[in-house]
C-alpha cells in the first residue's frame, strides 16, 4: 500500500519542478510505488558513537532520537542496542 502522504510531497516537488499538474499526479504515484518496492535503506552506526553516546549520557545529557519515520523504531533501537543510551 503506498503511503498517501509520500505520493503527495512527490507531486508537490514535480510541480515545484515545473512538472504540469496532471503529469505530477501519475508521476507521483509511479514514483512512491517504486520508492516502496525498491528503496531498502540501511544503518551505519559508527562503532566510536555507543561510547561517546554513553559518555554524554553519564555526563547528565538528556538524549533523545529524531526521525522522519511515520512507524514507531523501538524494535530497531533495541535490537542496534541504542536503547541503552536512550
Amino acid at each position: 500500500m503506498i503511503n498517501s502522504f509520500w505520493v503527495n510531497f512527490t507531486k508537490r516537488r514535480l510541480v515545484a519542478m515545473g512538472v504540469p499538474t496532471a503529469q505530477a499526479i501519475d508521476l507521483a504515484s509511479q514514483a512512491s510505488a517504486y520508492m516502496e518496492e525498491y528503496y531498502k535503506p540501511t544503518v551505519h552506526i559508527p562503532a566510536d558513537a555507543f561510547p561517546l553516546l554513553q559518555f554524554l549520557k553519564d555526563s547528565g545529557y538528556v538524549l533523545g532520537l529524531v526521525s522522519n519515520r511515520d512507524d514507531p523504531y523501538y524494535d530497531e533501537t533495541e535490537n542496534m542496542k541504542l536503547d541503552l543510551v536512550f
